[in-house]
């Protein structure tokens, strides 16, 4: 369960505009990294900020799972959930066109 979570940078004002709409406290971990997987690379290929961004790699993701003491990498299949998740994002964050990203997009 994911209680709280932060946003740090210059488009922090866009990108937590863009979760908050999506975010929910019950959310699990994996589906947590989706949509901060989708926000960041939403906001890369926007060309919202320069700053921002995955730069066309896929980011340094683990998971700790329920009950292990070591992160484990994430597999091809979590990877193909992400680019999923990253168009259904997309639809929803073109959707919502939060004004602190509208001069953007």
């Amino acid at each position: 369960m994911i209680t709280s979570w932060e946003v740090i940078g210059d488009a922090e004002t866009c990108a937590k505009e863009l979760m908050k709409g999506k975010w929910q406290p019950d959310m699990k971990m994996s589906e947590f990294a989706e949509l901060s997987y989708s926000a960041i690379r939403y906001i890369e290929e926007k060309n919202i900020s320069e700053s921002i961004g995955l730069g066309g790699k896929k980011p340094a993701t683990k998971y700790l799972k329920d009950a292990e003491s070591l992160d484990t990498d994430l597999t091809d299949e979590h990877w193909t959930q992400f680019e999923t998740s990253y168009h259904n994002y997309e639809k929803y964050f073109d959707s919502v066109k939060p004004s602190s990203c509208q001069q953007y997009i």
